[in-house]
Formats: structure tokens, sequence, C-alpha cells
């Protein structure tokens, strides 16, 4: 049986890590350093596009198994994610846990591990329970928390309906903390469970499968150069509309890019760049391992005879990029690789592992 791949999204997957990468080593290692520091904030976007991919493409695959079988088998929906997520997730807290019990922060307890154990990481992120040598599988905890929801709403009998309900509801909640108490850590917690970010992907993915006249229009070519040049311009100046709904408003800029990569054969831009699918395929492993690693270097490495090296603050950035792409290169093709071979036996559509 023929894999379903959609071109484009390792692509996304490898810009969304490099921005998370880059906005960490600025943060953690070049300000320490006194080097020059770039003070846009691109993480938040990576996380976002992160985000608004996962609920394009699950949503995508949800519908069309249950076009395919008549019905969403959910225990083979959770087998398939538990296989792709959990094996990588677990050994980062192994290897966080070692890490913490020789280096910790003051701010850090060994009990604060719990909220990322059960999948909360972003609630501890929101009241301050943190480890910081995996505070990134905070953004895992939120895409954990849709799957949970998101079967059953694609299940329902009015999908379109239900979607923009959780879109709703989501927003209301989220208004109402910015309302009554907005600088309080519930509406900090809000707005970094970014579910309405998935779902606005799984509304594109709605629109896309149902042949929704909508999809011409972000199909034009006009369309296309405003969402890139909106896209690209936040590598340049903060990006901002209103901090409200400015995540919200990014989603739906990077989801119309990815319905247009993935589904238009006129697309202006392709991301099938070799080295981009390669960055794509080994993302997880790039996202999940690159903060130990340069907190680990920043405790370990002496600062001072860094500094000595002529080009440093241009040459240190990639060296911890090659050190995380190796480490990130092994972890897929030697142990993530060992749970993703398995993922078919549960799968009505056949995904290749590059998506």
């Amino acid at each position: 049986m023929k894999s379903f791949y959609l071109p484009g999204l390792n692509g996304i997957r490898a810009i969304a890590c490099l921005m998370v990468f880059y906005t960490h080593y600025n943060f953690e290692v070049a300000k320490s350093y006194s080097f020059k520091f770039h003070e846009i904030e691109l993480g938040s976007f990576g996380v976002t596009c992160f985000f608004t991919l996962s609920g394009f493409l699950i949503t995508t695959l949800l519908l069309q198994e249950k076009e395919n079988a008549n019905k969403i088998n959910f225990k083979n929906f959770y087998i398939r994610r538990i296989l792709r997520i959990w094996p990588l997730y677990y050994l980062l807290l192994l290897m966080g846990f070692l890490f913490f019990l020789n280096y910790h922060f003051t701010d850090e307890k060994l009990s604060n591990f719990l909220f990322y154990i059960f999948f909360i990481g972003n609630f501890g992120y929101s009241f301050g329970k943190v480890i910081w040598s995996v505070n990134v599988l905070w953004s895992v905890g939120v895409e954990e928390q849709f799957y949970a929801i998101w079967p059953f709403v694609i299940n329902s009998k009015n999908v379109k309906r239900s979607i923009f309900l959780v879109v709703f509801i989501y927003l209301l909640i989220k208004l109402f903390f910015r309302i009554t108490s907005p600088h309080s850590a519930a509406y900090t917690f809000w707005g970094r469970t970014r579910i309405d970010s998935m779902a606005i992907g799984g509304i594109l993915a709605y629109l896309n499968f149902t042949n929704s006249p909508l999809v011409k229009i972000l199909y034009n070519k006009i369309c296309q150069m405003i969402v890139w040049a909106i896209f690209a311009s936040s590598f340049i100046i903060t990006f901002h509309v209103t901090s409200f709904l400015d995540d919200e408003f990014y989603s739906i800029i990077i989801g119309i890019i990815i319905l247009n990569i993935s589904y238009n054969s006129k697309t202006i831009l392709s991301l099938e760049n070799p080295i981009l699918k390669y960055i794509g395929k080994i993302s997880y492993g790039i996202y999940a391992y690159h903060m130990i690693i340069i907190i680990l270097w920043n405790v370990i490495v002496p600062k001072t005879r860094i500094t000595q090296i002529p080009h440093a603050d241009y040459l240190l950035p990639f060296f911890l990029l090659a050190i995380t792409l190796l480490v990130a290169h092994v972890s897929y093709f030697y142990f993530e690789r060992l749970f993703l071979v398995k993922k078919d036996k549960y799968s009505v559509v056949h995904t290749a592992m590059a998506n």
C-alpha cells in the first residue's frame, strides 16, 4: 500500500525547530557570553508552527480514516501517538533526571518532574514549577492534551461545528482571564496552552478535505505572497498584531502556508529541499535534546576559554547545532525508528515516516 505523504511538512518542521534552537541559544548562550544578541523572540513562533502543523496533519489523517473506515479507531489512534511521542519523551525525562542529580538550579525541585511525567508541563511552566533542562517538553504536553480530545471532535456528527466550537470555547476562556486577571499565572497558562492554534490547523485541513471554495482563494498567488511576506517579516521585526490574538493570527498565516506547500500544485514556494527534509525528519529529536545540550554546555565549558577563540560568537551556534543534529540523528535512526516502524500495524491511513 502506498504511504500517505504531504510535501513540505518536514520543511516547516525544520524551520520551526531551528527558530526554537536559535532563540534558546540567544538567551542561554549568546547573552551570557556577551556575544551579539538577537532580541527577536522566534521560539514562540516556532512552537506555533509546530502546533498548527500538528493540527493540520492529525485532522487530515483522522478525516481520511473516518472516510475510509466509516469510523475512527480511538484505541489505535492513541497507540500511534504513544509510539511516536512517548519513547523519546521519557528518554529525555530520564536524561533530565540524571542531569538534575548532578546539576540543578535553585528554582528547581525534584517534585517538578511530576508535571512532565503526566504531560502537564505547560501547567508547571505557567506556575513556575519547572525543570529547565527538559522544559521544552511543555509543548509536547500541550499536544498530548489536544490529542486527548481531537479524535472525538473529528468523529462527531457535525465536524465543522465541533472544530469551531473548540476555538470559540478556548478563546472565551482566554478572554475571561485576560479581562479578570491579565497578569496571572492562569492567563499565562491559557496563552501557552494553544489548543486553538492546533484547531486552526484543523480548520484549514477540514476546509481542504471538504473542497471548500475558500481554499481556491487561499491558493491564490497574491494570498500566498502576503502570508509568506508576513512569515518572513517575523525574522526581522517582532511579530505583533494584538497580544491577545498574536498566536492565533500567526497560526492562520502558517496554516495557509502549510495548506499551499502540501496540496497546492501551484505553490509559489516549495520546501521539498533535501536538507530541510532531513532536518524536519529528525526535528522531534532536535527540539527535545537541544536545551539539555545547551545547558550542559554552559555548565561544563569554561566561558573564558571560548571567548578567547577567534570568531567564537559566529562559530559557537553552528557547533552546538551540529552536536544537536548528531544526537538527534542517532536518536531517530537507532532509537525512535524502533517504535515508528510499529505504527502501521495500527493505521488505516499508512503514513510515510517522513510525516
